[in-house]
């Protein structure tokens, strides 16, 4: 190390010594040691790159290729050689600035980058070509401000450069100090920054190119470049040498110590193999399953006690031999496929017994490999099956006995797991809901029920499997509103029981269809509403009779000598006898009404034409109803009934008068229709006329319709309405023999429906 001292100041004194004496060629001997180890840093840290952990050097190297260049470039400028450039001072000192920074930024961003695992050698020298593309164009384009001016001395660029470059020296410094580089080469990689700033601090106080100041920094330059020079050394070369000897020793060592061991796990290995062949063999001779190996000569080379047992020869009797011809027959197919390398299962066959009698086996088959993969032979377990066909043939049995017993019962019956389910479905069940059974089994449950019931359903079925509280279970019939197939409502009795198997719970479901049942009944209580309705009407049309032909009897002369008098009287008492007879004519018309409500007699029909009558009496609505209300007609028939056109246009006109008064004076839509209808009656089809009357007004609540034909009953203000029309039109509908019927919702306005028989005579003429 001193010798080393030594020597470095010796070599100091003499390029001092040379300085004095011929400085240019003191700076081209300086300036070649730089260009020559930064070249040589480049080459140790290129090639050596393989042997480095971290980008440090691998960096370093290219960027001293550029700054080795610039150097070079330097040198041939400075003035006084003249080989580049015009010979000034300017030109080298660009030169010199532009390594410096190349240098102290390439430093920093080295120690930045050298760890990232993202980073490669390529980005290296993705780096390096920037660098020297830039510094060209820099140049080639003049774009590098002055740095030495003639008579002047250094810009303020130039000295603005050097601070810089120490600043950035001294901030890699630290980060060096930081890094997680080998100690010896972190000293001297801060040497050589030290020495380097040191230089710049020297090279900002000259004045002159050839001054003493100039010449110190040129040394301290060296020093630099020698300390760099011993870092990349000794990482690139001496270093990994190194750790490349003591890895060999480090990998003889452990592989001696690994040897050992692996000798170790194979005796080991060894001791496990025989206790798992000895376990093996016991297994083979204890097990149930009759096991037999085959080579690949198909001769037997195993036979456990179960194959003894089961076909009735010894193993001494059958290692070493094929198997009997009618057996290796059977299983031709199964043994073909095991010795082309497949494993085939489940084989379900009968195979002879030595000595009479037949096993019933289910046999598995698999090829038997060498290490190298090749087949050596097959193996075939064979599992005596006897009593499980047995069981299987008897579950088949009852099976069978339990189908026939669900299909001839009457009542749906459906069973579901705990998951909710179908497992099974009768016929019975299919005639209910409308499904098949293969469209349900598998599906849950909840198919078969109305939206809300299936919304809550799984919830109540795991609450019943998870706490054991249910309604229905055990208890007896609930009607349950069900859901058929095509989306409408079956109502039916249902009961709910619940059996546990071996697979776990199945809930049974016993469910009666009484939709009809319940229809008869509803039928029943309409029937007897209606025949109630109709005597309560026949009672009000007597009553009212009696009194309407009384009262008019009364009219009569009132009418008359009002009448008379009004003719006679002045004319101060013309406005009340007016009020007086338009009153008593008023209560005529009632009186008239009443009459024709109550009236039993069949009035005279004729043959109608309803289409025409329909259209005319369509046509008088134009007129009588206001403008507002929109009026369609749709006459899909013109079918011949028993009636009166002028009653016709009676029913019409009542009805749209109604209708008007219910949408009001900002109107509405008023539709009338006709269309023939087909009705079931008696033996066979027959058809009716369908009149329509609908309007879009206010509609009419339960209350209003169950009143709706009643005489005198009116939903109009007092002395607005006599409360005759819809019986009027009710009892016009029924002398012609049919019905009338209104549907009508609070807001959605009301539909008078009535239906008539077709006269007999038509229709038989048009079927002619």
């Amino acid at each position: 190390m001193a010798r080393g001292a030594g020597i470095a100041a010796l070599a100091g004194i003499a390029l001092i010594g040379l300085a004095q004496a011929n400085f240019l060629l003191f700076h081209t001997l300086v300036e070649t040691f730089s260009v020559v180890v930064a070249f040589t840093i480049f080459v140790v840290a290129w090639n050596s790159r393989h042997f480095s952990d971290g980008h440090f050097f691998p960096w370093i190297g290219i960027a001293y290729l550029v700054v080795g260049t610039l150097d070079l470039l330097h040198a041939f400028s400075y003035k006084g050689i003249g080989l580049l450039g015009d010979g000034g001072a300017n030109l080298p000192t660009q030169l010199w600035v532009t390594a410096r920074y190349v240098e102290a930024v390439s430093w920093l961003l080295a120690i930045l980058l050298e760890r990232r695992q993202r980073l490669s050698h390529a980005h290296a020298l993705g780096y390096g070509a920037a660098l020297a593309t830039g510094i060209a164009v820099a140049f080639g384009f003049d774009l590098v401000p002055d740095c030495y001016v003639e008579g002047q001395g250094m810009t303020g660029f130039k000295l603005a450069s050097e601070y810089a470059v120490i600043a950035l020296k001294v901030v890699t410094a630290g980060l060096v100090l930081r890094s997680g580089l080998h100690p010896r080469v972190r000293t001297l990689l801060v040497a050589s920054l030290a020495t380097g700033g040191a230089a710049e601090v020297v090279f900002t106080g000259y004045l002159s190119v050839f001054d003493f100041a100039n010449q110190v920094g040129h040394l301290l330059k060296v020093a630099a470049f020698f300390f760099i020079y011993r870092a990349t050394v000794e990482t690139g070369l001496v270093e990994p040498y190194k750790l490349l000897f003591r890895r060999l020793q480090a990998a003889h060592d452990g592989l001696e110590v690994t040897v050992a061991d692996r000798t170790r796990e194979l005796a080991r290995a060894n001791e496990a193999l025989a206790e798992s062949n000895a376990r093996l063999d016991a297994l083979i001779k204890a097990s149930p399953l009759a096991i037999i190996a085959l080579d690949a000569d198909r001769r037997v080379t195993l036979w456990n006690k179960s194959a003894e047992r089961m076909f009735g020869v010894l193993a001494a009797g059958k290692l070493g031999r094929p198997l009997r011809p009618d057996v290796e027959a059977n299983l031709g197919a199964m043994l073909a496929s095991a010795y082309s390398g497949e494993c085939v299962e489940g084989l379900e066959t009968t195979l002879p017994r030595t000595g009479g009698g037949e096993a019933h086996v289910r046999v598995y088959c698999a090829p038997l490999l060498e290490a190298d993969g090749t087949i050596a032979g097959v193996v075939t377990v064979n599992a005596d099956i006897g009593g499980e066909l047995a069981a299987r043939q008897s579950l088949l049995d009852s099976q069978r006995r339990l189908s026939g017993i669900l299909s001839s019962v009457s009542d749906a019956i459906i069973t579901i797991d705990e998951r909710g389910l179908i497992q099974s479905f009768n016929p019975a069940a299919e005639a209910v809901f409308g499904y098949g059974a293969s469209e349900v089994i598998g599906r849950n449950v909840s198919i078969l029920m109305q939206p809300a019931d299936a919304a809550l359903h799984d919830s109540y079925v795991r609450r019943y499997v998870e706490t054991g509280s249910g309604r229905f279970l055990g208890a007896g019939p609930r009607e349950f509103t069900a859901r058929h197939k095509d989306g409408h409502e079956v109502l039916i009795d249902l009961q709910v029981n619940e059996t546990v198997t071996a697979e776990g719970r199945l809930f049974i479901g016993v469910a009666r269809d009484i939709s009809a049942r319940r229809r008869a009944a509803a039928d029943k209580q309409a029937l007897e509403r209606e025949l109630a309705q109709a005597h309560k009407m026949e009672a009000l049309g007597n009553l009212a009779g009696g009194i309407a032909h009384e009262v008019n009897n009364m009219l009569v002369p009132i009418i008359g000598l009002a009448d008379l008098t009004l003719r006679r009287a002045p004319p101060d008492l013309h406005a009340n006898l007016g009020k007086i007879l338009t009153a008593a004519e008023r209560a005529r018309d009632i009186v008239g009404r009443v009459l024709t409500f109550s009236r039993t007699e069949i009035p005279s029909r004729r043959p109608l034409h309803l289409g025409e009558a329909l259209r005319e009496a369509v046509r008088l609505l134009s007129v009588a109803l206001p403008a507002a209300i929109d009026i369609r007609c749709r006459l899909d028939a013109d079918p011949v009934v028993l009636a009166d056109a002028t009653e016709v246009q009676q029913v019409i006109l009542n009805l749209a008068t109604n209708a008007a008064h219910a949408m009001g004076p900002q109107g509405g839509v008023l539709d009338v229709g006709l269309r023939l209808e087909d009705t079931a009656s008696g033996g066979g089809p027959s058809r009716q006329a369908v009149v329509t009357v609908a309007d879009n007004g206010s509609g009419m609540d339960e209350r209003t319709l169950s009143k709706i034909f009643e005489p005198f009953f009116t939903t109009k203000a007092v002395g607005k309405g006599t409360g005759m029309g819809l019986s009027v039109v009710h009892g016009i509908v029924s002398k012609w023999g049919g019905a009338i019927a209104v549907e009508s919702r609070i807001g959605h306005g009301s539909t008078f429906t009535i239906r008539l028989p077709l006269h007999e005579a038509a229709t038989a003429g048009d079927a002619a």
